[in-house]
């Protein structure tokens, strides 16, 4: 059976699963999404907390120049996002959130937030150590693209994805990979033509098949 991977499948570990009964309790309202469709307002403005009870939600930043980055770790059941800020819950950025999957959330008001935050120490200290397991993870990304060449960071999403496909066809369009790894379209055109010409993938309509996986891994080699 085919399978079709649009993505790599990594989550943000957040998981606040353990708080669930006591989250519960103070769930002010429970919405449903089915995939595809926005979960939060469009303006990047976080006006109320979310909790996934069930499903996956992906999330888009939009920069002023029109140029969009798909975030590549997913929220699934147990996140809480976005994390808790005392103030408006601005990102600074235009961001789109959408159900990557059919979704059950419960949502949070910031005064209610406020209060769980504040009088449960267990759950206060779960906030801190989501906060340093996702700035380790974005310190990784930034890592990656100041050290790195465009052509390493699109061969380990390749090899990534190879490995979580278990098949050499993936299933991307030349934007949707310029969405993921945070590179221009032309250049993953240009680095796409390369590995062509060196016989290790081949490209179709909406597809790279992967030919030779090992010269792809010598791109990640010192």
């Amino acid at each position: 059976m085919k399978t079709e991977l649009k993505e790599p499948l990594d989550f943000i570990n957040d998981d606040f699963s353990a708080f669930e009964d006591y989250l519960k309790a103070f769930n002010q309202g429970t919405i449903l999404r089915k995939p595809g469709e926005y979960v939060s307002e469009l303006d990047g403005i976080f006006k109320r907390y979310y909790y996934i009870v069930s499903g996956s939600i992906r999330s888009t930043y939009t920069y002023k120049t029109g140029h969009s980055r798909t975030v590549l770790s997913a929220y699934k059941k147990g996140a809480i996002f976005p994390l808790y800020c005392p103030e408006e819950n601005s990102l600074g950025l235009y961001t789109t959130l959408t159900a990557k999957e059919n979704v059950t959330l419960w949502t949070f008001s910031p005064e209610v937030m406020d209060h769980c935050l504040n009088s449960n120490p267990a759950f206060n200290r779960a906030m801190y150590q989501c906060y340093n397991r996702m700035m380790n993870q974005l310190l990784c990304e930034l890592s990656d693209h100041i050290f790195l060449p465009g052509m390493k960071i699109l061969c380990s999403f390749l090899l990534k994805s190879y490995a979580q496909a278990h098949q050499n066809t993936l299933y991307f369009t030349q934007e949707e990979l310029s969405s993921f790894i945070g590179i221009t379209r032309s250049n993953v055109a240009n680095y796409l033509r390369i590995l062509k010409d060196e016989k290790a993938i081949e490209t179709a309509r909406n597809k790279i098949i992967i030919k030779n996986i090992k010269i792809v891994e010598e791109y990640l080699g010192d």
